[in-house]
């Protein structure tokens, strides 16, 4: 959001950058970081993250507050 740009996740940094192993692990942790944040989520299971050309994908398994089994997420940056 431009007129909050501490809000959300950093992982739009990575779009523009070479595609690779790094920047997969670099996106995985600012994701990471960005769903620590997050109240509703009780546990962050996993967060995986793979670049492909300009397509930045990452995949997410959390357990919400108050849930007992895990949720998953896809978040799907490309621009």
């Amino acid at each position: 959001l431009v007129t909050y740009p501490a809000y959300g996740c950093t992982a739009r940094l990575a779009l523009g950058l070479a595609t690779g192993p790094f920047l997969d692990v670099l996106a995985a942790g600012w994701v990471y970081e960005a769903l620590q944040e997050e109240p509703r989520i009780a546990v962050i299971n996993s967060v995986t993250a793979t670049s492909a050309g300009d397509i930045l994908t990452a995949a997410v398994r959390v357990t919400l507050v108050g849930q007992n089994t895990p949720t998953d997420f896809n978040l799907v940056l490309n621009p």
